[in-house]
């Protein structure tokens, strides 16, 4: 049987655009760190935005939309690791698990230079915020932006795997 087709269908339609939305509001309501880095984030980005040139604004455009598809790709990998996780090992702590393997796999080094699409974005990532860091003054902004992107994309980590893990344990729990 020849199932490629659907099971992409399926991934698309699972990972969409809403799912990504529901799991920020999910770190917005379930993390502490959210409380204050979000509203910085807007504040520094309204501050930001007014100095600009039309080339940092490129980039930091670029710095928004790789971000986003990184949270994206973070959603997908966290909740299937979750599943993964939830399916084959009931005996440890999830938490322990997710630190263990999952978030070292996808936020540290060597490890995520395996995500080859998502790891070049970071470095893309990187050097556009090395790019803005020494064209601009507002170095307190640029950094509490940076700050609250990257919890962003751990708590879309966090919570997808957590998803998915609840969901693999709700499988095995059916009649």
């Amino acid at each position: 049987m020849h199932t490629e087709s659907e099971h992409n269908l399926l991934l698309h339609a699972l990972f969409d655009e809403n799912l990504l939305q529901a799991v920020l509001g999910l770190c917005e309501t379930k993390q502490r760190s959210c409380e204050r880095l979000e509203p910085a984030y807007a504040d520094s980005r309204r501050r930001l935005l007014h100095m600009l040139t039309p080339r940092q604004r490129a980039d930091f455009d670029k710095i928004e939309r790789l971000f986003r598809k990184n949270m994206a790709y973070a959603l997908r990998f966290g909740f299937c690791e979750g599943f993964t996780v939830g399916i084959n090992i009931q005996a440890v702590d999830a938490h322990t698990l997710f630190h263990a393997f999952t978030e070292t796999q996808l936020l540290t080094e060597p490890y995520m230079q395996t995500h080859t699409e998502y790891y070049s974005r970071r470095c893309d990532i990187l050097r556009s915020f090395l790019r803005m860091e020494q064209a601009l003054e507002q170095q307190e902004a640029l950094q509490t932006m940076r700050n609250a992107l990257e919890n962003r994309l751990h708590g879309v980590l966090y919570h997808a795997f957590f998803l998915g893990y609840q969901l693999a344990r709700e499988y095995i729990a059916l009649p």
